[in-house]
């Protein structure tokens, strides 16, 4: 068997894109304003510089985080909302908050029957 083979399928590297406010005809830096009303275009640049440097794996890390503290503010959210609520009771108001009510009683059709 050859080392290729043995060393698994080819992993094809693309250069990153990178886009600059220059390069970019619609945006005009001098006049642009911060993404976050807090945050002044200096900081923001820094933290842009940051994220940009970070590899892809610390961004999924760093996003994937995210989503779970969001998933965990959302379920506290229901449990305080809803204190006597049963644990399906709980799952199904989580499922109506993630997937809309539409979707969320076609997949679980007992989410009908709760009340806002």
């Amino acid at each position: 068997m050859s080392r290729r083979a043995l060393a698994g399928p080819a992993v094809i590297r693309r250069p990153p894109i990178r886009l600059h406010l220059r390069d970019n005809p619609v945006v005009d830096a001098a006049v642009r304003s911060p993404l976050a009303d807090d945050t002044s275009l200096d900081v923001e640049a820094r933290q842009v510089a940051l994220w940009q440097r970070m590899s892809r794996e610390d961004k999924a890390v760093v996003v994937s985080g995210l989503c779970r503290a969001v998933f965990e503010a959302a379920t506290e959210g229901v449990r305080r909302r809803y204190p006597d609520s049963t644990p399906r009771e709980q799952f199904l108001r989580l499922a109506i908050l993630r997937l809309g009510r539409e979707l969320a009683v076609e997949a679980f059709p007992d989410a009908a029957d709760l009340q806002n």
